[in-house]
């Protein structure tokens, strides 16, 4: 089972950054995104430190090729 982790970063001021209506949710800021298959194992289980690469931002066409690749079989491994 294929697993990503997304962080969201948001502007401290909540009200300012979501709006929603029937038709559209939109995100002030952005996302950035992690496949965590192949992360090596720690022996830490309350703390794990996970890199994050700035490069990594999660876009509609990035979203659309992680599940292109996830759909197609195709494994997304950590620190790509």
């Amino acid at each position: 089972v294929p697993a990503i982790l997304v962080i969201l970063f948001l502007p401290d001021d909540m009200e300012q950054s979501l709006t929603h209506t029937n038709t559209e949710l939109t995100a002030k800021k952005c996302a950035h995104w992690v496949s965590l298959k192949g992360m090596p194992d720690v022996p830490n289980e309350t703390n794990i430190t996970i890199r994050l690469p700035k490069k990594q931002i999660l876009s509609p066409s990035q979203l659309k090729e992680i599940l292109e690749n996830i759909s197609e079989c195709r494994e997304i491994e950590y620190g790509i």
